[in-house]
């Protein structure tokens, strides 16, 4: 369907132009023409991954516009009628570039919201603004340095001109966004590898140089028309290799070298503890936003959209990315449903969205030469490797809260793999020693981008670590960034006081909590015991909260090792456990009362007896 409603869009346009011209022609002269201005008059390049190919960057670019001028007059009406075919054509080529940046740029939405769901509540707004700062800092980035390294007039290794886009023709700025909009991908997919404990200061440093520095060069080695892989046999049509990838490697060097968070591993055995996120629904909203525009992302590699055949690869690139996703997300999720990973046997909805992902990541290398049946089969293989590196990671004891390494790093290479064996003359379906060509030059840029992505951020991120301007001190890792460095929580509690009012209220609860917590009286490593205000219970409370100044303990039924695991910072109790307290969900939670029902301020290093215990009211 997707591809009907491409060739139907191509022909539509070209007869439409063709009319045009004769209709105009005819009131001109009083004759039409007998034959249609020919498309392929004007050379767009071939149908490849260069957003410098696909379209005229500059009108004038190739003819003297002076020497049109003084002979304009001397043209008969079919030159001057081509002539502005020709202008028309590249501003609906521009126009199409720029829509699809657009569109890419969007996914930046997506990634704010699928890293916010992924994080706890207490750093929801701290991993926000650095995803609005990838945007903002990375267009400084891109305009200063990045775009003049990736495109401007150089060697085979990198450009030199268009500094700060001086020079740079007014036509060319369409290529300019859309280009930047892959370089702020490419450095998002870092911040969320390293969300809740990166120190501020480094993470405007790394996102600067990502965007204005890493990837604009390996991107000039890909695609602009002097770079040393653009020259070669290597085949990455919508950025497999050279955004994901390069994303993906950056990533992975990061997380690592900060370490995980606090709790993320048993300190003996090393197994992993989950920390989830505080909110499933927005990381769903993320990555439905970067489905979306993964659709544009393919497509818009093409460059141009008044071609003959255009339509139909713009439309195969996005069925391809449809077919791929469907691969990854149902993969992903039957693999995992089966246990092959391990006792987990369920539906999980988080592990098929980034199966999902990481099918469309397989796919952009691709996306223009696959069969579906191939991007298929390719978007189960990326489902497949993003699961076998989700796991290889944490046995690594390294924390990737989005699992970002997993989706870009495997999904991009797996793809570059993918392209190779899979294309209509790839090395299945033909054998030949140009698809055994292709497979030699991606394993080569593959590793020639990990190695540059991979050595700079090893060397920037230990200089970083080395000065201790890499992650936040423990304390404010453990009591969350959003009131500390931003002094803006995500959800003040003092917006619920109109549901919860009163001295059972939210508000009044944490307050008078929190100051029995900081009480001055008491004892050094004395914990509280929180207890119930209605009822009595028979028995032990199995959900008694136990408060000490830095960890507040949910003790529940299961072992004393599990209760260490479940340790929650002071500064999240108020959103964490007061609210569902205040709730009143059954046996949720506890607080001390004094004679007239209120807080009391007086601590039991033990728990009280049982007599005194109620449940909470809801």
């Amino acid at each position: 369907m997707v591809l009907g409603i491409g060739n139907v869009t191509e022909q539509f346009i070209q007869t439409a132009a063709a009319a045009l011209a004769n209709a105009t022609l005819q009131a001109l002269t009083g004759e039409g023409i007998t034959e249609a201005y020919s498309f392929d008059d004007h050379d767009h390049g071939a149908h490849k991954a260069d957003p410098t190919e696909g379209y005229k960057a500059d009108p004038t670019e190739g003819h003297d516009s002076s020497h049109d001028d003084r002979h304009f007059a001397s043209w008969d009406n079919s030159t001057v009628l081509a002539h502005e075919l020709r202008h028309l054509e590249e501003s609906m080529d521009e126009f199409f570039v720029v829509v699809m940046s657009i569109i890419i740029f969007f996914m930046q939405a997506g990634f704010a919201f699928m890293e916010a769901g992924a994080v706890r509540s207490k750093n929801t707004v701290n991993i926000l603004i650095k995803n609005l700062l990838d945007a903002l800092i990375g267009g400084l980035a891109y305009w200063l340095i990045g775009f003049p390294l990736a495109f401007g007039k150089g060697n085979a290794f990198m450009g030199w001109t268009y500094w700060a886009s001086y020079g740079l023709p007014d036509s060319k700025l369409g290529h300019w966004f859309f280009d930047f909009v892959h370089a702020a991908t490419a450095s998002t997919l870092v911040s969320g590898s390293m969300a809740e404990r990166c120190n501020f200061y480094a993470y405007l440093a790394y996102s600067f140089l990502i965007t204005g520095v890493i990837y604009p060069i390996a991107s000039h080695w890909t695609w602009a028309k002097e770079g040393w892989l653009k020259v070669s046999a290597y085949q990455d049509y919508a950025g497999g290799g050279v955004v994901h990838m390069t994303g993906g490697v950056c990533a992975l060097v990061g997380a690592w070298l900060m370490g995980p968070r606090v709790g993320r591993f048993h300190k003996k055995t090393g197994e992993p503890h989950d920390i989830r996120g505080h909110s499933v629904p927005l990381a769903a909203l993320g990555g439905f936003i970067l489905m979306f525009g993964f659709m544009a992302f393919s497509a818009g590699f093409q460059g141009h959209i008044s071609q003959p055949g255009d339509g139909i690869i713009i439309s195969r690139a996005i069925m391809n990315s449809l077919i791929g996703a469907c691969g990854g997300g149902v993969g992903a999720l039957i693999i995992h449903r089966a246990g092959t990973f391990g006792p987990t046997h369920c539906w999980s909805f988080l592990m098929t969205l980034n199966g999902a992902l990481a099918g469309m990541v397989g796919v952009c290398a691709g996306a223009d030469v696959l069969y579906p049946w191939a991007a298929l089969v390719t978007g189960i293989g990326g489902g497949f490797i993003y699961l076998c590196l989700h796991f290889l990671v944490l046995k690594l004891k390294i924390d990737d809260p989005l699992d970002a390494v997993a989706v870009h790093f495997g999904g991009g290479f797996w793809g570059l793999i993918a392209v190779a064996l899979f294309q209509r003359d790839g090395i299945i379906l033909s054998g030949t020693k140009e698809a055994a060509n292709v497979l030699l030059w991606n394993f080569i840029g593959a590793l020639a981008i990990g190695t540059w992505s991979g050595g700079l951020c090893l060397i920037m991120f230990a200089i970083f670590k080395y000065f201790g301007v890499l992650r936040v001190p423990l304390d404010m890792e453990r009591r969350g960034m959003d009131l500390l460095k931003h002094n803006e929580p995500a959800y003040p509690t003092t917006a619920w006081e109109e549901a919860e009012t009163g001295p059972m209220g939210t508000t009044a609860m944490a307050s008078q909590l929190m100051n029995m917590m900081g009480n001055s009286s008491r004892k050094e490593g004395e914990d509280v015991w929180v207890l119930p205000r209605t009822p009595s219970l028979h028995g032990p409370p199995p959900n008694a909260l136990r408060l000490s100044p830095m960890l507040l303990r949910r003790q529940v039924n299961v072992s004393s090792e599990r209760i260490r695991q479940d340790s929650i910072d002071r500064a999240t109790f108020t959103e964490e456990i007061v609210a569902e307290t205040a709730l009143g969900t059954e046996n949720k939670g506890f607080v001390i009362e004094d004679e007239k029902g209120l807080f009391s301020s007086k601590f039991s290093p033990s728990p009280p007896p049982s007599s005194t215990l109620h449940p909470v009211r809801s």
